[in-house]
């Protein structure tokens, strides 16, 4: 899988939370993402609130959009990247890369490979 990601609110990023878009170049369509991930608050794991949602049709009653503090929180995937320009947390960093994907059925083990390109 091809995929890209934009990271938006740079206070966000420096305080250790992530708000991102992501697109993933699926080959029948394209997906699309919009990504929440707390503060990690664990010492041997990560443990953060994680919030995903796909926005390849647009979304209703985002989640991520209403703890953003947005009014309007029902968008096209298009319109979600100036709705969080309006609130203040604006793209500051993007790369791309891919994933390979693979199974070892004898562990039930599902792994994957991420490479990352700027």
């Amino acid at each position: 899988m091809v995929w890209s990601s934009g990271i938006y609110g740079q206070e966000y990023f420096k305080a250790g939370k992530l708000l991102r878009i992501e697109q993933n170049d699926c080959r029948w369509k394209d997906e699309y993402y919009l990504g929440w991930k707390g503060c990690d608050t664990g010492t041997f794991a990560n443990i953060r609130e994680e919030i995903d949602e796909v926005i390849t049709e647009g979304i209703t009653d985002s989640e991520i959009l209403k703890k953003l503090g947005s009014q309007n929180r029902t968008q096209s995937h298009k319109a979600i990247s100036a709705e969080l320009n309006l609130l203040g947390h604006h793209k500051f960093m993007s790369f791309r890369g891919y994933d390979l994907f693979g199974d070892y059925k004898p562990l039930d083990v599902s792994m994957k490979l991420l490479t990352c390109r700027s």
